[in-house]
């Protein structure tokens, strides 16, 4: 009998890219009225007498159970002038307020700016599964003084108010993901997605790992239904909501000015998996590139077929041991190969190991490459007779 272990190799050496957002958070210390005033919108409404709502939620949680119909919501803003330059660069500022049930029209500064569903009296249409995120026009706020923001809501049955965030003013900027609308050349924008973007400025540290190891590594949580984009060229697809872990070839870096990320996401994914989602660059190594998992026992004989399989995009180059090791960690046998996998590719090595002692052992293997990177880890353990 043999035994297979298959590797995918890379090393991480991490640099991190942070960046911080031109966010304020409007979740808690509203004001709330029942009843329904088009005038309750304005900046000059006396609101100093109506009801506190701590942090924004369920109506009925605040000890209303039988609270049906409209209700407005009131909460004033400063939005400081240093958010001023991203907001007229990009032409708005977005006002972001989640999921609501049912149906609702945003105010700013008396003026709407938004509505999901509809409401009486002249139709009713249910918003609840909209995600909430209304464009400010620049020229509207009060730099620096009090804004208002209004919401006029209407429950059609029951748990009417706020049921989940992220509630922010926020401003795009080249940080963040925000709404685009330009297509990726050569890649038609499928049936119900839209078209998300951002911009990236890889620090210089990292250029020269990626010039050695012919890339980067991305690290991301993306939502299902995505396909993600590096300066027009396709990196990788998602069915699932999952962390992802991507090698990214130099040839599709630009480093000046800046990396172009687009996303094609589908309409019916939360806008804030995607507007808030973090990533960070890193260098590329062995432990990336390499996949290591052993599939079946040894034979009397401690023969060893390693099964490497290249997934990365770069050729690899170097050698690869394997230690025969006993339970008192004594080495007591180790077979050293040249190792060359070109991008893609499959390699088989074969160990024949002859133990001079009963007992306890591990195999061990060691990979390290002309760089001097090095991956180690164990593939099988046993009792030797």
């Amino acid at each position: 009998m043999s035994k297979k272990a298959y590797i995918i190799f890379i090393i991480s050496i991490l640099s991190v890219y942070t960046a911080v957002s031109q966010n304020i958070d409007i979740s808690q210390n509203w004001k709330f009225e029942f009843g329904d005033n088009v005038s309750w919108a304005q900046l000059s409404t006396d609101d100093n007498n109506w009801k506190t709502m701590p942090k924004l939620g369920i109506v009925e949680d605040l000890g209303y159970p039988d609270f049906k119909g409209f209700a407005w919501f009131r909460k004033k803003v400063v939005i400081p002038s240093s958010f001023k330059a991203n907001a007229l660069k990009y032409g708005y500022i977005n006002l972001v307020l989640g999921g609501i049930d049912d149906s609702d029209q945003g105010f700013f500064n008396g003026k709407m700016v938004g509505e999901s569903g509809k409401l009486p009296p002249d139709s009713y249409i249910q918003g609840f599964y909209t995600f909430r995120m209304y464009k400010i026009n620049p020229n509207e706020v009060l730099w620096d003084k009090e804004n208002i923001i209004a919401v006029r809501l209407y429950d059609h049955l029951e748990n009417g108010g706020f049921y989940k965030g992220p509630y922010l003013i926020c401003v795009p900027n080249d940080i963040d993901f925000r709404p685009a609308e330009k297509e990726v050349p050569t890649f038609t924008l499928p049936k119900d997605y839209e078209i998300w973007t951002k911009n990236v400025q890889l620090p210089a540290n990292l250029k020269t790992n990626a010039a050695k190891n012919n890339g980067l590594i991305l690290n991301t949580n993306l939502p299902g239904n995505v396909k993600f984009f590096i300066n027009d060229k396709l990196i990788t697809e998602s069915n699932t909501p999952n962390a992802h872990r991507i090698f990214v070839p130099n040839t599709m870096l630009k480093w000046t000015p800046a990396e172009t990320l687009t996303i094609y996401l589908a309409k019916n994914n939360p806008k804030d998996e995607i507007m808030f989602s973090k990533l960070t660059f890193e260098d590329a190594g062995l432990s990336d590139m390499l996949y290591i998992t052993n599939k079946s026992g040894a034979n009397s004989d401690f023969v060893y077929d390693m099964e490497v399989i290249n997934h990365s995009n770069i050729d690899i180059t170097g050698t690869m041991s394997l230690e025969l090791v006993s339970d008192t960690y004594k080495i007591e046998d180790k077979i050293l190969q040249p190792l060359t996998i070109v991008k893609g590719g499959t390699k088989i090595l074969t160990y024949k190991f002859k133990p001079a002692f009963s007992g306890a052992y591990f195999i061990h293997y060691k990979i390290i490459d002309t760089a001097g990177n090095i991956l180690m880890g164990s593939v099988a353990k046993g009792f030797a007779p």
